[in-house]
């Protein structure tokens, strides 16, 4: 055997491997990933890499298609933001339409690269073909993509479409669904507690019934009724209050300022002039708190001076004033001490015997069990559990909250 063939056919072979070492890799790793994890091969495995290839396909073709045309300026990143979205309506669309998830999602990664690459390539001959100013160019494709944004998202924020369009539209792989397929009811008179680990979806489920969050699936009824909430406003028109776990209180105003804080009573001075009614938010503000047995040392006091269970008290009685009959509760005793759970908590069991529905939502699983007359446990964006109180345990809940017991829902 010639051993100068030898050593070129070994030579050549190491030549074969270093020039295709990144896909011998890529399937030496398809391979580890297939045998440690069986879900790698699988419809929702593949759509992940999908996902995370839209990205990388975005940012390619935005990049090459502005250097090869002679130019690089600052609107790449909005091109690639631009892009984003109009494919993420469009796979919405096209979802909505009855095509099933792959093919839509496939669709959604080449409407990526379709829509960065027209932007690119025309952002890029202004510069070099038509000798149009850098700094001009940038700014008339930034303000382009931008209105166009706009208009296709109606000034609604990318993370609040649905959440395909989340998921392409912050340019990473949101496979989860916030909230898939749940139903739950609420009935006056009646706590209930909406338990999970972070993210498992409560938050977002509360912000849909109170009008953050628009779902792309599903009905909400209230009183019997269908209803559509477009708007947080429209919620608070039928009496759905929601208070978050940051309050939402004005620390610089007072208590009865807060109370009427949005929607403040006012005078007319001489018949003409239009001034707050002080007395008028005071007086009211008195009579709603005394209802609620809540005790504030002062109604002129600011808010940046009551303790936290005070402050908690204040904005329940906020949504109580405004006629609320059905109030959502989110994290009312985070951060405070024991005698103030416990005021919270009495609280809510005094608007429970008021006929009010409610539903709280808290990590705290004793000051839950306090007060729920059913629990509704979710995980990874679905309902996993519902429980009447009395008849399961905090050593149950937690198993369904972290997946430890299979269970019937």
């Amino acid at each position: 055997m010639n051993p100068n063939r030898s050593s070129e056919k070994k030579k050549s072979f190491l030549i074969f491997l270093g020039r295709r070492w990144a896909l011998i890799f890529l399937i030496l790793e398809s391979l580890v990933f297939s045998f440690t994890t069986e879900a790698f091969f699988s419809l929702k495995g593949i759509q992940i890499v999908l996902f995370f290839g839209t990205t990388i396909f975005l940012l390619g073709t935005a990049e090459t298609f502005v250097i090869i045309t002679g130019g690089i300026d600052l609107s790449v990143g909005f091109v690639m933001g631009f892009a984003s979205i109009v494919s993420a309506k469009l796979v919405v669309l096209f979802t909505g339409m009855g095509i099933s998830p792959g093919p839509s999602i496939l669709m959604g990664v080449l409407l990526t690269w379709l829509t960065g690459l027209i932007p690119g390539y025309v952002n890029g001959s202004l510069v070099a073909r038509l000798n149009v100013p850098p700094f001009i160019a940038t700014f008339s494709m930034l303000g382009i993509t931008h209105a166009t944004s706009e208009l296709l998202i109606r000034g609604v924020p990318a993370k609040h479409l649905p959440y395909t369009a989340n998921a392409i539209g912050n340019g990473y792989f949101i496979y989860l669904v916030p909230v898939d397929n749940v139903s739950m009811g609420v009935h006056a008179g009646e706590v209930v507690g909406l338990l999970g680990d972070n993210g498992a979806g409560k938050s977002t489920l509360i912000k849909m019934v109170s009008g953050v969050y628009h779902p792309d699936g599903g009905k909400i009824f209230f009183m019997g009724q269908e209803i559509k909430i477009v708007t947080p406003m429209d919620a608070l028109a039928l009496g759905i209050e929601t208070i978050y776990q940051d309050l939402a209180l004005a620390e610089n105003l007072n208590v009865y300022s807060n109370i009427f804080l949005g929607r403040e009573k006012l005078k007319k001075i001489l018949g003409i002039i239009r001034v707050l009614d002080h007395d008028y938010m005071l007086v009211e503000s008195r009579k709603v708190l005394k209802k609620l047995e809540i005790e504030v040392p002062s109604l002129k006091n600011k808010i940046s001076m009551l303790s936290g269970g005070q402050r908690q008290a204040v904005a329940i009685s906020r949504s109580m004033y405004w006629d609320a009959k059905f109030l959502i509760i989110d994290e009312p005793t985070a951060a405070l001490g024991i005698t103030e759970q416990k005021k919270v908590l009495d609280l809510v069991g005094l608007l429970k015997s008021q006929g009010l529905g409610i539903i709280i939502i808290s990590h705290q699983l004793h000051d839950v069990f306090s007060v729920a007359d059913r629990l509704v446990i979710m995980r990874r964006g679905e309902k996993v559990a519902e429980r009447i109180t009395k008849d399961t345990d905090p050593n149950e809940v937690v198993g369904l909250i972290v997946g430890a017991e299979t269970v019937k829902r």
